[in-house]
């Protein structure tokens, strides 16, 4: 009875360990952005930056750097993604402005619907700083559950998210 309440201790305290993450540059040549993505997540190269998924497929993370001119583009391409994902927006999205790690970040966060529930995505425009003047822009789409339950590891996540230093 013993060992099995070490078992027992041991593996909840396992648990409750955060998990190792992986330093991310973004884009993943010559980068201008470093997050620390959790290891379990599957993380993949993408056109201007890195996509990131939860293990359990209920939350998505774009990372993509751009010029300031880009932006338009980027929205557009957003926007086209999202429709024939069937993701659809309500209106009036609520607004917000602060600075995390020495950069003006805005956010944007629109009430959405997916296959007739409830989802939430996010768009994060970060300020990197730099002479041209590029921008991060960090996209999150989550069901409701996973929103919940990868709360805490969004906010690490976002949190991590900072400008690579100059070398």
């Amino acid at each position: 009875m013993l060992n099995r309440r070490f078992f027992i201790a041991g593996t909840a305290a396992a648990l409750a360990l955060p998990s190792r993450a992986a330093e991310v540059g973004v884009p993943t040549r010559n980068p201008l952005v470093l997050v620390d993505i959790p290891d379990e997540w599957k993380t993949v190269p993408i056109k201007r930056g890195t996509e990131s998924r939860a293990p359990d497929g209920e939350v998505f993370l774009w990372f993509e750097t751009y010029l300031p001119n880009e932006y338009n583009t980027i929205q557009r391409e957003h926007e086209a993604y999202f429709r024939r994902q069937g993701l659809a927006l309500r209106p009036d999205p609520k607004r917000n402005a602060f600075r995390r790690n020495d950069m003006q970040v805005r956010s944007t966060t629109f009430d959405a619907v997916w296959r007739g529930q409830p989802n939430v995505l996010i768009y994060l425009v970060h300020e990197l700083g730099t002479p041209l003047g590029h921008q991060l822009l960090l996209t999150y789409w989550a069901s409701m559950a996973g929103h919940t339950t990868h709360d805490a590891t969004m906010k690490e996540i976002t949190g991590s998210v900072r400008p690579k230093p100059a070398t």
